[in-house]
């Protein structure tokens, strides 16, 4: 077997993109029709009626424009259920029927002003693909798992730079120059899309991706992660029930001396309480009518209260 040889883009001139196979040239076109700027919510300036690339490519040369009308002609008749694409016909007048949407024109018009899975005129882009018109009910079938940035950061655990390396680049401090190198994380990157949700510019990822992330990021054990992440839940759970029950015993037990201070000490609970001293003092004397003391008792010293209630200190 022959080696394969080497092309070198830089001096051969040689057009290798016409030389292709005509399938080929069309998968091609196919690959650029749904254009995708994933970071356009975040991007209000970015002109969404730019020459589209398809365009570019043929106004490269003439054999490319052909070819690129050749596809559009074969592309609007294989969608003709939704495309409602006719060629030329005869009529029985015998005037022909004006064909409006032929050409790559007719495809980009429909592409920008239908939803491309039903044909329903719709303003919504498509999330995963924002240079195709898809109505919200069939984006909702064809990319059934979509998941925002900050659902997948709670439930998968990932950061920014693992999600979006070129967004969130991870530097080291210390080495600011080494940012582009960073940028290219060893994992898959995951697709996304960004849309604006309630005024608000929101990142969508298909969660399959984000799974098989979480997956090369804890080395095939995100089981075991979400297991140890429940378990550190319920630990942080149980502790907080303890020390609120501790906050309670102790709001209790103050409440217990409280009263007791109140019943037996009263100008120390109006101390501790602000409470009034009048208060306190009548207090002091219904509690001594309560153990049959009066306030000539008090002033008789410590020898006439041990006689009083014999005392032996």
């Amino acid at each position: 077997m022959a080696p394969l040889s080497v092309i070198d883009l830089t001096t051969d001139l040689k057009d290798h993109l016409t030389a292709l196979p005509t399938e080929l040239q069309h998968q091609i076109f196919d690959i650029l029709l749904p254009s995708h700027e994933p970071d356009i919510a975040y991007l209000p300036g970015i002109r969404r009626d730019r020459l589209h690339p398809i365009y570019q490519v043929a106004a490269t040369c003439r054999s490319l424009r052909d070819q690129v009308d050749s596809w559009s002609h074969h592309w609007l008749k294989s969608h003709a259920a939704i495309t409602r694409y006719r060629d030329d016909q005869a009529t029985s007048s015998g005037r022909k029927i004006l064909v409006r949407k032929a050409g790559l024109r007719g495809v980009l018009q429909f592409v920008k002003s239908k939803c491309v899975f039903c044909g329903m005129t719709t303003k919504h882009s498509a999330v995963f693909a924002n240079g195709l018109r898809c109505c919200v009910k069939c984006d909702k079938q064809q990319w059934p798992d979509k998941i925002t940035r900050t659902a997948a950061k709670e439930k998968y655990g990932l950061k920014d730079n693992q999600l979006l390396p070129a967004r969130h680049p991870a530097v080291h401090h210390n080495h600011p120059q080494s940012i582009l190198a960073m940028s290219k994380s060893p994992f898959q990157k995951p697709r996304y899309g960004t849309c604006v949700i309630a005024n608000v510019q929101t990142t969508m990822f298909l969660e399959a991706d984000v799974h098989r992330l979480a997956q090369q990021v804890y080395g095939g054990h995100l089981e075991l992660y979400w297991e140890r992440r429940e378990a550190e839940r319920e630990e942080r759970k149980r502790k907080k029930e303890v020390s609120a029950c501790k906050e309670l015993d102790k709001v209790n037990l103050s409440k217990v001396d409280l009263e007791w201070i109140k019943i037996n000490e009263p100008f120390r609970y109006a101390k501790e309480t602000g409470g009034s001293k009048e208060v306190a003092a009548r207090e002091l004397r219904d509690l001594m009518g309560q153990v049959g003391v009066t306030v000539g008792d008090l002033r008789i010293g410590a020898t006439g209260l041990r006689s009083l209630f014999n005392l032996s200190f």
